[in-house]
């Protein structure tokens, strides 16, 4: 049976045109690319060895999917000798998220998507507002049960606002595809924020690396930035990293697997990442929909074998397919930014990109909840 995907895009300010020349799927886009908008420096090396981590063996991701397949049959309806899909899906439907006055991203994005896309249809999404956004912050509800991560409180108004804007748009967007979906279905959907350029082999470069994705997938992000870690590398493939924490690397001054720009989701696990997103509070969303499973076995008094799964499996390909495109922010236009994004040592320092200043730490309250949080910071979109 042929799977199918759908690509979501996220779009929220700006606009400008850019392209890349990549014809080796197997390399970064850094390797052939000297536009420095293009560039991430925590992408300067393949993954950062960091002993936190033990890298899972072939058998131990079997040991998962056996649980799964038992706790998630939709998801692994079959047990196997193989930890990866059974075929690479293809494209659907995309839809992109856009701020609705923002004609020029909206343009940027469709004259993208028509040229590199074509003939897969696409739909634009409205993004939430930062001036929709209730002071009481009531639309939580809709997300979470956990209300406002308390490192939010820290952080200028317009960053705070921006933060919970990208994390409604994602999360109603997300709600949005479960309500229109087959659950049942093998569609897949792509999740993207506008301030992205795609590789112009990013299709053909995403099916070869499908199938080596892990069948246990919930999110697969394409495009991001930050750096991988080479102990969560998915072993029997070079193409995919487990999207694990800790969040940063051990020194504490470069993200791992930060950003959303381009993500792939399905039907079939949307009702688990609403339920992570549920039980966490509103935050910057990458770190909202990390990897943070949990699974294992329960025997019960008379002897049942109960096999248990919460929380999702979040993957990240080895090379973005595209780039972090610095066109600002129209959700902070009112702020006074030079070159916004474009140092890269000044990137380290700004909020808006993720980085934060070695100087000035976020302090992060606990939730008591039985996974790992990401340090991750507002981001441009």
């Amino acid at each position: 049976m042929k799977t199918s995907l759908v690509v979501v895009f996220a779009l929220f300010a700006g606009a400008a045109a850019g392209g890349l020349t990549l014809s080796d799927p197997r390399r970064a886009i850094a390797n052939d690319d000297d536009d420095p908008d293009h560039k991430d420096p925590s992408q300067a090396k393949l993954c950062w060895d960091d002993e936190r981590n033990t890298q899972l063996s072939h058998e131990q991701m079997l040991s998962r999917h056996e649980i799964l397949h038992w706790a998630r049959p939709e998801k692994v309806p079959e047990i196997t000798k193989t930890i990866f899909v059974k075929e690479a899906p293809t494209i659907k439907k995309i839809f992109y998220i856009n701020v609705e006055q923002d004609e020029e991203r909206k343009e940027w994005m469709e004259k993208q998507l028509s040229r590199k896309m074509n003939p897969v249809a696409f739909e634009r999404f409205g993004a939430v507002p930062v001036a929709n956004l209730t002071k009481t912050d009531e639309e939580r509800w809709d997300f979470s049960d956990a209300g406002i991560a308390p490192y939010l409180d820290d952080m200028k108004k317009a960053d705070r606002q921006a933060t919970k804007s990208v994390y409604y748009s994602h999360a109603k967007l997300l709600k949005h595809i479960l309500n229109i979906s087959d659950p049942k279905s093998d569609d897949i959907y792509m999740i993207m924020e506008d301030d992205v350029g795609l590789d112009p082999f990013w299709h053909r470069k995403l099916t070869k690396a499908m199938a080596t994705l892990p069948k246990d997938w919930d999110i697969a992000r394409i495009v991001y930035w930050g750096a991988k870690r080479c102990q969560d590398k998915v072993p029997g493939t070079e193409d995919w990293y487990e999207a694990r924490g800790p969040d940063m690397s051990e020194d504490g001054l470069t993200n791992m697997y930060a950003g959303n720009q381009a993500y792939l989701v399905r039907p079939k696990s949307l009702p688990d990442i609403l339920e992570q997103l549920r039980a966490m509070p509103v935050m910057d969303f990458d770190g909202a929909v990390g990897s943070a499973h949990k699974e294992g076995h329960n025997t019960t008094a008379s002897g049942d074998d109960i096999s248990w799964t919460w929380g999702i499996h979040t993957y990240n390909v080895q090379y973005p397919l595209g780039w972090h495109k610095n066109l600002g922010s129209s959700r902070l236009k009112k702020m006074t930014l030079s070159n916004f994004g474009d140092d890269l040592t000044g990137a380290m320092e700004d909020a808006s990109e993720g980085r934060r200043s070695a100087s000035s730490p976020p302090v992060f309250g606990g939730w008591n909840k039985p996974f790992g949080f990401r340090e991750t910071y507002t981001e441009s979109v």
